[in-house]
């Protein structure tokens, strides 16, 4: 079993190696590995304040944003330009009466919504 683990370690070494040769970016980097994500938010439900963590995968602008169960955006959390990496924003539902609403995540072309319950 230890000499598996050995050789699967030497092959990720000997991959990076290659592919810094070769001038392109190695696979096996974690930069490479960074994903476009939207974690579930927490607490869930809340009563006034959550906490929504996301990781953007390239530099850009980012959006997150709050919308009712009727598909009316109802306050906007971000609206940035931030670099590749991961965040965690506290979003204070005060304002909003309870319910359901989604959350939308936009960067690079992409979205991702996840849905909170907000408790009065």
């Amino acid at each position: 079993m230890k000499s598996l683990f050995i050789l699967c370690a030497l092959f990720v070494l000997l991959q990076g190696a290659l592919y810094a040769q070769k001038g392109k970016s190695n696979p096996w980097h974690p930069d490479t590995l960074r994903v476009f994500s939207l974690l579930q938010n927490y607490p869930d439900p809340f009563n006034s304040s959550t906490t929504i963590s996301f990781s953007v995968k390239q530099d850009g602008p980012v959006r997150l944003s709050v919308y009712n169960i009727l598909g009316s955006r109802v306050a906007v959390i971000l609206e940035a330009y931030k670099t590749a990496g991961d965040y965690s924003i506290k979003y204070n539902g005060d304002n909003l009466p309870g319910g359901v609403y989604f959350y939308k995540l936009e960067s690079g072309g992409l979205i991702l919504t996840k849905k909170f319950i907000l408790l009065k």
